[in-house]
């Protein structure tokens, strides 16, 4: 095995060298251009993710193909598995060279990145190790590629049917790793998936890419990979097809606007913005139409209607979208996060979540001039820029701190001795701000400058959310979300008085796709859609859901037909026809596409015995059973084969 292993470094020395070369031409490409604020990112920005991305699966595919598609079309492969040693071994031999190729080629280009922008002055920003986590695991996922670049060379098939599809099912458990929170699942996922299709590699490496006598353990991990690369390349297509077709509209089961939400006027007074796709419509809490502000035809998602002033909102920390942990180790923002610049001082400071830091760098030398805390664990922060003012405050237990950083002072603006600091959020007003709206166990407080200037007692107990309002009219809106979804909607006057109380319940109708997008169904499993009521989260409504099942179900009953007739051409028996079918079912088109892409299509003649077409490799028609007759020979013939013997020229694969 030692022997293979030199001969593969030594042959795919140049390989290496040269995805070497790309590789760190690559990262360095992507590491030069990056935005004035997204530079301090570093090793997890979107151009250095996607140069990991593409340099693991380029990478991987190219070592994997060219340590053996050479061999099988030169000739050269009959001479390697008879050496004196087993199949097995030689598997081992050059899968270990092809991969420490592979790693060497893409780690030296991430090591000599993360060395250079650890460096101080490099970037301008903090550095943290964890930072370089999504390359390291593009890098490993790349091993999936490269045991696809093996099925790839080592397969006796078409290369318009199913030599490629190996290579989506390595696509598909990359995929999969982008997505998970956590470094180490992400990590187990690409593992499985490369110990999945190295069972496949190994079981067509040494039975030269014939299925049939392939280790039964090999034929689960092909069929299971090529399963993946059906559903990658399948979603990929429908994905593109979807393009231009129309995309989801927010309607409930009655077809109401599914797009609701709370805003204020000039006046004070409130008013219900609903959404419908392409177009708004303002109305009072009452239902009256208010035309005076508009009624307008613009693509969801447009700029906020002018002049309606926004709630800010305030949750409690397991469910705010940044604290309650959401952000994923791809996320650089999960290790260190971008504040904001000081223009006059021609600083930028960042937050060092790990440390509990806040650091300020000069944008001109990139070095480290000025830092606050460090705090503890529990302390979460609140950035606030505009042109009138720049500051934070950080939020710990009972107590909340302003930050000034432009003297890189730290001083106590609240205090409140036996309860606790919910959450806090500046309060906007036509895109400025001097006002901070606290949220405490037992009140809504109101800052303005470090001092207070308004507080009232909770006017709805349990709360789950608060949204609240600038001064308008001489009023202050608050709006309280209950967890039984009731929301209230009080007005104070400046004193902390209640002027107003309007109390409704919550209407937030689940999203659901247009009809027509019904019709995937019949391209998903049928799983999938008996899965669908069960998640709340989608909120997919009940006819559509109907159409989906469906749609699936004649697909997949389809398919197991299929599939039967396709076992029933190989001559199977009833539990292989049977275990066919049920994958049709399960699975729909692809069962049927796995079926293609595994099982050989056999040579067939006509019976002399009933005249119907039979199998050329079987002793006896499958149909009457009557002994396959000897052909006459003509005196062409150099090897009289046995009829027990199976010829490989019977076989045509897919």
């Amino acid at each position: 095995m030692m022997g293979i292993f030199a001969k593969e470094l030594r042959d795919q020395a140049k390989t290496a060298l040269a995805a070497t070369l790309m590789a760190t031409a690559g990262m360095a490409l992507a590491l030069s251009h990056t935005g004035r604020e997204g530079a301090w990112k570093g090793l997890s920005g979107e151009g250095f993710q996607m140069i990991t991305v593409l340099a693991s699966a380029i990478g991987g595919l190219g070592f994997g193909i060219l340590q053996t598609l050479p061999e099988m079309r030169n000739g050269s492969w009959a001479l390697l598995v008879h050496r004196p040693i087993s199949r097995t071994r030689i598997f081992f031999g050059k899968m270990l060279a092809g991969i420490a190729l592979y790693l060497l080629a893409l780690g030296l280009p991430l090591a000599a990145a993360v060395v250079w922008v650890s460096l101080p002055g490099s970037l301008g920003s903090p550095y943290a190790p964890a930072l370089m986590l999504p390359a390291v695991v593009d890098i490993l996922a790349g091993i999936g590629y490269y045991f696809a670049g093996m099925l790839v060379g080592v397969r006796s098939v078409r290369w318009h049917g199913s030599r490629l599809l190996p290579v989506g099912g390595a696509a598909a458990i990359h995929a999969a790793a982008l997505p998970v929170p956590q470094f180490w699942q992400a990590t187990a996922v690409v593992a499985a998936g490369a110990a999945l299709l190295g069972v496949a590699a190994w079981g067509s490496f040494i039975r030269a890419g014939v299925l049939r006598s392939t280790p039964i353990a090999a034929r689960v991990a092909l069929g299971a990979g090529v399963l993946l690369g059906i559903g990658f390349f399948g979603t990929v297509t429908l994905v593109i097809g979807s393009t231009y077709l129309r995309g989801f509209e927010f309607v409930d089961d009655g077809g109401r606007p599914g797009k609701e939400f709370h805003e204020l006027t000039e006046d004070g007074d409130i008013v219900l913005v609903r959404q419908v796709h392409t177009r708004r419509e303002v109305t009072d809490l009452s239902g009256r139409a208010r035309p005076d502000l508009g009624t307008e035809s613009k693509p969801y998602a447009a700029e906020p209607l002018h002049p309606l002033f926004p709630l800010s909102q305030l949750y409690p920390r397991r469910e705010h979208p940044e604290w309650g942990g959401r952000l994923g180790y791809r996320n650089p923002e999960t290790y260190i996060r971008y504040i904001f610049e000081l223009q006059e001082e021609s600083t930028r400071w960042y937050e060092i979540k790990s440390q509990g830091l806040l650091v300020g760098y000069d944008k001109r030398t990139k070095r480290e001039i000025a830092r606050l805390g460090p705090f503890s664990p529990d302390v979460r922060f609140q950035f606030v820029n505009t042109s009138n003012d720049t500051f934070g405050f950080a939020l710990e237990r009972s107590k909340l701190w302003r930050l000034d950083f432009s003297h890189g002072k730290v001083t106590l603006a609240l205090e409140l001795p036996g309860e606790e600091i919910v959450d806090a959020q500046p309060v906007w007003a036509q895109n400025w701000t001097r006002e901070v709206a606290v949220w405490t166990t037992n009140h809504v407080v109101i800052l303005e400058g470090g001092e207070q200037r308004f507080s009232v007692p909770l006017d709805v107990t349990p709360v789950q959310k608060i949204e609240i309002g600038p001064l308008l009219g001489g009023v202050r809106t608050v709006k309280y979300e209950s967890p039984s979804n009731q929301a209230v909607f009080v007005q104070y006057r400046p004193d902390g008085t209640v002027r107003t109380r309007h109390e409704f319940a919550l209407q937030d109708p689940p999203w659901s796709p247009t009809p027509h997008h019904a019709w995937y169904g019949a391209f998903f499993p049928l799983p999938v859609g008996f899965l669908l009521p069960a998640d709340t989260s989608l909120g997919f409504s009940r006819e559509w859901i109907r159409h989906f099942l469906l749609f699936g179900l004649c697909a997949s009953v389809a398919s197991a037909m299929a599939n039967g007739f396709i076992a029933k051409r190989h001559a199977m028996d009833r539990g292989r026809t049977v275990l066919w079918g049920a994958l049709g079912l399960v699975f729909g088109p692809s069962g049927i596409m796995l079926a293609l892409a595994l099982l050989d299509w056999p040579a067939r003649a006509r019976c002399g015995g009933c005249g119907r077409l039979r199998i050329l490799e079987h002793a006896a028609c499958e149909h009457c059973k009557a002994p396959a007759s000897r052909s006459s020979h003509d005196g062409t013939e150099i090897f009289e084969l046995d009829m027990g013997m199976t010829p490989a020229a019977t076989y045509r694969s897919h």
